[in-house]
């Protein structure tokens, strides 16, 4: 919400500073004060648009693949630490990968320990950018954008596409950086900007500010952009920048913390170890810092390689190491400890009572960011919801046939259970469909979302439809044949079987599976109705006024078995059809193999 609004609000200052930019060949000097202060806003819009852009351009290159690596490679806490720095050196995202990670933790692919070691090697890897903005190619900056622009322009595929816009937002970045430079350069001749800066050396205020600046950024490589231009000019001393760098390492907890609120416990938990991390972490050093202020200051001196610095202000890549350095602390101070952590978060953070009949396990509005996750959150919901309908088709012939009251109830109750579950898919569906998808993802969306309203017509065929059968035979006493309870029974059993592999194949993309099962053969099934109808057909010649009240009974539950049948079919074939419009992608995900293992034939 606050980037939107800064991004509105500034927009049209920044295109007017743009171009006079341009036509004065960047000599922003020559300005006035308020100019200045436009050059100064749009370099951050500019920035934050960069970030962003840079960041899901990333994400779309690489986010299947490095999800497939996040749930391979995180065995123990260290693989996981060093996972988490590669997804993310790559994403761009701590953000990103967290989503991920909650998501993992829903489907119990990770624990809550690796997932914290994740986390840590999350922040190790957000490093890379402020590393790659220390290098000061601002004048390199519509290199870059031109380049971007012409790679979109020729692209005819989505992955060069995206490597188009890669390019074009480091060109914004480093744009908005000298924007925002030299905005600052006119700015150090007035007195009390120079005050300000002399009273961020105070603790309290550096981290403060930090932290502020942080939050309303939403990104703590956007605040250390704006810190580095700021100390480009030779405006920040060593320790205003040392307590600027551990605000904006706190402050970049905000936003999880936020988006957690309506996550799931998974959710919270590793957004509150995340700022469990930061704040414990920022405090431990500046004590250090405090006590040790001489050495510490030595050792920040240090970091400068090239002898840039003198002594008394700090330079770029002084700030990128700083920043470096303490994330890389951090993960060696708390990766002993990740057992314990996660052991406390999870007393402390308790699961709530759900608030529907049959709460959902997978879904979380946390994933919503990331669609592709959200997606796969959402079948494996569907997953569990088609195999507790299974168990219910599976139970329903003997019910219908020959049960009780109570066990007719018990059918009913259930059949409520997964329509609370079914509500709670769609919903999460609708809420997804709101976001920016992909082609590809809104073609999973909408195949998904009509698997799921079958499942539900089959569930209400079964609860509803049969229920009201078993009812009226259990009313009326009728007691039906048993040669016509087999035929039924087979009838069924050919039906859970075309379910149970028609929503593997769904979750899974099995082409083979899904073309070749013959338990979803319709000239198989059609040959045990025609079987069953002529069963029922000479008992009802032979007997008429006997056998008719069961007749009814038997061929109704029939039809509603053959229409299950029918949406299992219908499911299959909308399954194929996805398949082949996402191009022969055929290649089983790490979901996929979470759904094999929830779809294990029924005892």
């Amino acid at each position: 919400m606050i980037k939107t609004i800064i991004f509105t609000v500034f927009s049209a200052l920044t295109l007017m500073l743009a171009s006079k930019a341009f036509a004065l060949g960047f000599d922003i000097k020559t300005e006035t004060l308020p100019h200045a202060f436009m050059g100064l806003l749009g370099g951050i819009t500019f920035l934050l648009y960069g970030l962003d852009k840079m960041t899901s351009s990333f994400k779309a290159l690489a986010g299947r693949k490095l999800k497939f690596v996040l749930g391979k490679l995180t065995t123990n806490r260290f693989s996981s630490l060093l996972t988490g720095a590669g997804v993310t050196a790559i994403v761009q995202s701590s953000a990103a990968t967290t989503v991920m990670v909650v998501g993992f933790i829903s489907a119990k692919l990770m624990t809550l320990p690796q997932s914290l070691a994740v986390i840590l090697g999350s922040d190790i890897g957000t490093t890379l950018t402020v590393q790659l903005i220390a290098f000061k190619l601002n004048q390199y900056a519509l290199v870059f954008i031109i380049l971007g622009f012409m790679i979109k322009s020729v692209s005819k595929s989505d992955s060069m596409w995206n490597i188009g816009r890669v390019f074009m937002a480091i060109g914004m970045i480093f744009f908005g950086i000298f924007l925002i430079s030299e905005s600052m350069n006119l700015l150090q001749s007035i007195q009390w900007v120079k005050d300000m800066l002399t009273h961020i050396s105070n603790p309290l205020a550096g981290i403060l500010l930090g932290f502020i600046i942080t939050a309303l950024m939403q990104s703590s490589a956007a605040a250390l952009a704006i810190i580095i231009a700021v100390a480009d000019q030779g405006l920040l001393s060593i320790t205003a920048a040392f307590y600027l760098v551990l605000g904006c390492n706190m402050g970049t907890c905000l936003t999880a913390i936020i988006a957690s609120l309506k996550s799931n416990q998974d959710g919270q938990r590793a957004a509150a170890a995340h700022a469990f991390f930061k704040f414990s972490g920022a405090l431990f050093f500046a004590l250090i810092y405090i006590l040790l202020n001489e050495y510490a200051v030595k050792a920040i001196m240090a970091l400068d390689i090239k002898g840039i610095s003198t002594g008394e202000t700090i330079t770029p890549r002084q700030i990128a190491h700083m920043h470096t350095i303490f994330n890389i602390s951090l993960a060696f101070m708390f990766i002993p400890f990740i057992n314990p952590i996660a052991k406390k978060l999870t007393a402390i953070i308790k699961n709530k009572k759900p608030k529907w009949r049959l709460q959902a396990k997978y879904l979380d509005t946390f994933l919503h960011d990331t669609p592709s996750l959200a997606l796969n959150a959402a079948r494996i919901e569907t997953a569990m919801m088609s195999k507790r309908i299974q168990k219910l088709l599976k139970s329903a012939p003997d019910i219908v046939l020959e049960g009780d009251i109570d066990q007719l109830a018990k059918l009913k109750n259930e059949e409520r259970n997964i329509d609370a579950l079914y509500s709670q898919i769609v919903y999460y569906l609708s809420q997804l469909s709101t976001k920016n998808l992909t082609r590809d993802e809104s073609r999973q969306l909408v195949w998904l979302m009509n698997s799921v309203n079958r499942l539900e017509t089959i569930c209400d065929l079964i609860g509803e439809e049969l229920y009201q059968i078993g009812q009226k035979r259990h009313k009326k006493d009728h007691q039906v044949h048993k040669t016509a309870r087999n035929h039924i029974h087979k009838i069924a059993d050919a039906t859970i079987r075309g379910l149970k592999y028609s929503t593997r194949a769904i979750n899974s993309f099995e082409v083979e599976l899904a073309k070749n099962d013959k338990a979803i053969d319709k000239i198989e099934f059609q040959k045990l109705l025609d079987r069953a109808h002529k069963h029922l057909t000479k008992r009802l010649i032979a007997d008429v006024q006997h056998e008719l009240n069961d007749y009814s009974v038997e061929t109704d539950i029939i039809d509603k078995l053959q229409r299950i049948f029918f949406h299992c079919r219908k499911m299959t074939k909308d399954s194929l059809k996805l398949i082949e419009e996402r191009k022969g992608k055929k290649s089983k995900t790490v979901e996929a193999e979470i759904v094999e293992e929830l779809l294990n034939p029924l005892p």
